[in-house]
């Protein structure tokens, strides 16, 4: 699917943004370059255990994204954490046009918010209530009638642990459509700890973080979201690979504590209804949403059928 963002950046974004995906294949592919933990029963499990626990807490968030001019909007599909059981999940602020205003640019107008939990292809309706765009978070809420008094499964924040340098990590994600959501796990460990700009673990090996999914170490316990951190636009310019370093890990306990701000944000204000258009003359009045338009007059003056 074409991601409408595609088509509007300069071109100093598209290198940028090039370079960056490079740097993501690069990194994904490195060979590990310290030992890792010694083999343990935990480490040995982690492949069945992890998703066995957190499959469901994997959803997928579609919307319709619009940018400010175009004529229509696209629909897109980023992958997100379910992380309270009461339908908030999270997901990459940079994956839903959180990055186009550091370069300028509006950022893109969403509606349909929708949330797909494990097989269900039609979703339940969601807003995006807030985002925190330094750290590429943004928070989605579950707000559909069908939903209400369901508890979903979920990732603990809570219930973190704080991995070492060296120590094995598990990232956990869906595969497309195409291969009917299957989760899939993969191994690395933490190539190092970062303090600057922010509290972070840097993935090394053979992990395959993705965006606004979580990463676990063995026992199960989750130690981050994957996210991207990159510098100001016009510093990146100025620094290989735009300053990209490949997905970072942001700490659980960093993103608790970002999440507790974010539920003290006000609630977003509902999309206003688009207005119905107005007849010509001589045409029948649109109907309402949802309802069956009346048969127009036919030419020769008989009446339509009532149904």
């Amino acid at each position: 699917m074409n991601n409408p963002l595609n088509r509007t950046m300069n071109k100093p974004l598209t290198r940028f943004l090039a370079a960056s995906a490079l740097a993501i294949t690069a990194l994904a592919g490195a060979p590990a370059s310290v030992a890792l933990a010694a083999d343990t029963p935990a480490a040995d499990s982690a492949f069945t255990s992890i998703p066995a626990k957190y499959a469901n807490a994997i959803v997928q968030v579609k919307m319709v994204m619009k940018l400010p001019g175009a004529d229509e909007g696209q629909e897109v599909e980023v992958p997100g954490t379910m992380i309270e059981s009461d339908g908030l999940v999270l997901v990459s602020n940079a994956q839903i046009g959180g990055m186009l205003p550091r370069m300028g640019r509006p950022a893109p107008a969403l509606t349909d918010v929708k949330v797909l939990i494990g097989d269900d292809t039609e979703g339940l309706k969601a807003r995006v209530w807030t985002r925190a765009s330094d750290l590429d978070l943004a928070w989605v809420k579950i707000d559909d009638e069908k939903a209400k008094g369901k508890k979903f499964d979920a990732v603990d924040l809570a219930n973190a642990s704080t991995p070492a340098p060296g120590e094995r990590i598990y990232a956990i994600k869906k595969l497309g459509k195409f291969f009917d959501r299957a989760i899939s796990v993969s191994e690395g460990y933490v190539a190092a700890t970062l303090k600057k700009p922010r509290a972070l673990y840097l993935p090394g090996g053979s992990v395959e973080t993705s965006f606004g999914l979580p990463v676990f170490t063995a026992d199960g316990k989750v130690a981050g979201i994957a996210v991207v951190q990159l510098p100001e636009a016009e510093e990146a310019e100025n620094l290989p690979r735009g300053g990209f370093e490949g997905p970072m890990i942001l700490p659980a306990s960093e993103v608790a504590s970002s999440t507790k701000t974010a539920k003290d944000a006000p609630a977003p204000a509902e999309p206003e209804p688009t207005p119905a258009p107005t007849p010509k003359e001589g045409e029948a009045a649109p109907a309402a949403d949802g309802a069956k338009p009346a048969d127009a007059p036919k030419e020769n003056g008989e009446k339509p059928k009532t149904p």
